[in-house]
């Protein structure tokens, strides 16, 4: 192939990570080899447009949610060379990688990918139908434990952080990405064990109630700024020690052999909007209101 250039990388310049590596320029031919060729190739914006320019009509829709969890993973520098990179088959058609190139676009970054040339189109309808893995999967193969619910708080208190003092409701929102949730937990291990754990035991002690993320992301974000109470308010819950009518012992009788799904006001932020209701209330002596109506902003926890 003519337009073939090496990449000048030190200390071996043909290759990256072992794979020999292809210098592509827009307006450059794609490769149409005999038998599938992968290799390392520098992508940018530019780039990933006229890569883009070979999709064909029929592939599958944007994943718009899945392009912004990419493009922020590679503006925060979480993005990992993997095997899974920009697929062309002959004609030349993209058969796989556009949500990969689109994410490029929307970061602006350089991004190295693994690209396979000279695929049959027969692949484009087997391809990446594997059930794919989620957060959880991702904490449980980095050995955490408690992935799943560690998993779920990690998530929710990430949404808390942009939804609170808002009425934006949950729903549909997005989520951060597995590199992300990996990194967040990475910088609390400890703070999320212990929202795990006792969201497990509130969940257990109150006969399944509401659900152990629910009340371990109203443990993580109460911990962060009450470390000196957060204890003993779930302590509270989980023995409904607390005085008659108190906001522990309102909520430990609201939420006993409840779901999380049956909610007073329809609104999917209600369990952790009454958690830090409570709270806000029993830290300073007082029950707590249930919410009448639909569309209440969320709450931020009352300051130490």
């Amino acid at each position: 192939m003519a337009m073939t250039k090496l990449h000048p990388l030190e200390p071996d310049p043909e290759t990256y990570h072992g794979f020999p590596v292809l210098e592509m320029h827009v307006g450059d031919p794609i490769p149409i080899p005999r038998a599938p060729e992968r290799y390392a190739v520098m992508v940018g914006p530019d780039l990933a447009r006229y890569l883009l320019t070979f999709n064909p009509p029929n592939n599958r829709g944007k994943r718009t949610r899945k392009i912004r969890q990419m493009a922020s993973d590679m503006k925060a520098k979480r993005w990992l060379l993997t095997p899974q990179g920009p697929i062309f088959g002959p004609g030349p058609l993209l058969i796989n990688g556009q949500n990969t190139l689109f994410a490029i676009i929307e970061s602006g970054c350089m991004v190295w990918q693994l690209i396979d040339f000279g695929w049959p189109l027969a692949i484009m309808s087997v391809i990446d139908h594997a059930t794919g893995r989620t957060n959880a999967d991702t904490l449980h193969i980095a050995e955490v434990a408690n992935s799943a619910t560690v998993s779920a708080i990690a998530t929710r208190v990430w949404q808390y952080g942009r939804l609170v003092g808002s009425t934006r409701s949950i729903e549909g929102m997005e989520v951060p990405s597995s590199p992300e949730v990996l990194e967040i937990v990475d910088a609390d291990p400890d703070a999320y064990q212990a929202a795990a754990r006792d969201g497990k035991r509130i969940y257990e002690r109150l006969d399944k109630a509401c659900g152990p993320a629910a009340w371990g992301t109203a443990h993580y974000l109460i911990a962060k700024v009450h470390p000196d109470r957060v204890s003993v308010f779930f302590d509270e819950i989980a023995e409904e020690s607390g005085e008659a009518r108190s906001a522990t012992r309102e909520l430990a009788r609201f939420y006993r052999r409840r779901p999380q799904s049956a909610t007073k006001t329809g609104d999917n932020r209600e369990p952790l909007e009454l958690m830090i209701r409570a709270f806000n209330g029993w830290v300073v002596g007082r029950s707590f209101a249930f919410p009448k109506f639909k569309g209440f902003p969320l709450s931020r926890i009352r300051p130490a």
